[in-house]
């Protein structure tokens, strides 16, 4: 970071003297880390969505599937949407701000719908999971119609919560705060926080917050839970076993719980990681107003700002890595979609073809399709 200097205007856009820019070194380093994560979570969360179609005839909980495609969602709203225009408009571009007032408004009401949809999806699919695990005959009738509703209201609930931020962000002039009436400066606007809707603003950033910490204090209690229940090793209701025609036991649902409450663990271990410091830049816009706010306050603000966007952006690209690395099955069928996405670029050889048909076959036998003999057990796309 470098302050420009007392006798001189910088580019773009005329900055006056006295603002803190970024360097040309730190945006291209900037700019390279947000691209990698574009491109990875584009792709993984794309081919995720892909995998949970593929593997949706298979014995896996609908519920799993339908939060987990919500979630990719909301992780690709906030790549291809909020990352680009904060690059263009905040990185490369912030002094004046390039798409006007509802650009604005609308850049600050994506981000807070997306960043509650996805804790309200963590929220509710670990008490799903609490509920399939510690009281199974209950959670029997959450059925596919009753989880699309739910996932609804996340959205829902999501975009009420959001909303209020549109009333507290807007584009201002930048030096409306420290104005006197005798300052000759040019108005320079930015997107911000509105100097005359303080409350409004801090009620929206610690409202973010205590929910952000309530979910964690939740989640981690349903995790505790589910591994109390399933450490008694306590024998699943004979209701809820699934038999083949000979009367066999089909899967194995003590490993696949607890295999679902690995992944859990990790997804909400991962958003805590990487929303903490995120959480902790947007507390310095609420506990100062903007004329309280020292030079060194300000460089410091600047300073975490690409670091802590990256950890938050960096949440919505890894949650593909990590169904891949707390599931088997999940990662075999990933990297066969991926293969297959990568041969459908090019005229396939005979020898291509050949092993194309043989990965067809292997997808038929893992979505339980005829080719299973009739004593064979179909595997849970989520087992370990």
């Amino acid at each position: 970071m470098n302050a420009t200097g007392e006798d001189r205007w910088t580019s773009p856009g005329n900055v006056p003297p006295g603002l803190v820019l970024m360097t040309p070194a730190v945006k291209i380093a900037t700019s390279v880390v947000y691209g990698t994560i574009f491109i990875s979570g584009m792709i993984g969360n794309l081919l995720s969505i892909r995998v949970i179609w593929v593997l949706k005839g298979q014995a896996c909980k609908q519920s799993l599937s339908h939060h987990m495609v919500s979630m990719a969602c909301s992780d690709l709203f906030i790549l291809t949407l909020a990352l680009p225009i904060e690059l263009y408009g905040i990185i490369w571009r912030p002094y004046p701000w390039p798409i006007g007032n509802v650009g604005c408004k609308g850049f600050y009401l994506l981000w807070e719908i997306c960043s509650y949809a996805t804790i309200f999806n963590v929220l509710t699919f670990s008490f799903q999971r609490y509920l399939a695990i510690c009281y199974p005959m209950q959670a029997k009738v959450m059925v596919t119609s009753r989880t699309k509703r739910l996932i609804g209201l996340v959205w829902g609930m999501a975009a009420i919560t959001g909303l209020p931020v549109t009333f507290a962000v807007g584009v201002e002039d930048a030096w409306k705060p420290f104005r006197s009436g005798t300052e000759t400066l040019p108005p320079l606007y930015i997107c911000t926080n509105i100097s005359g809707r303080k409350v409004i603003f801090e009620l929206v950033i610690y409202i973010s917050f205590s929910l952000y910490i309530l979910v964690l204090l939740l989640v981690a209690f349903t995790c505790r839970q589910m591994i109390k229940t399933l450490l008694k090793d306590r024998p699943l209701p004979i209701a809820l076993k699934r038999t083949n025609s000979t009367g066999k036991v089909l899967s194995k649902p003590k490993a696949i719980r607890r295999q679902n409450v690995v992944m859990l663990g990790c997804i909400v271990a991962a958003l805590a990681i990487c929303w903490l410091p995120f959480q902790a830049k947007r507390l310095m816009t609420a506990v100062k107003s903007k004329t309280q706010w020292t030079e060194y306050y300000y460089r410091s603000y600047l300073a975490m700002q690409p670091v802590t966007n990256t950890f938050y952006y960096l949440s919505s690209a890894i949650n593909p890595f990590l169904y891949n690395m707390t599931s088997k099955q999940f990662r075999k069928v990933f990297v066969q979609v991926l293969r297959d996405f990568c041969q459908s670029s090019s005229v396939p050889s005979k020898h291509e073809r050949n092993s194309q048909l043989d990965l067809k076959q292997e997808s038929t036998s893992l979505i339980g399709r005829p080719s299973l003999s009739k004593n064979e057990e179909p595997k849970n796309p989520l087992a370990v």
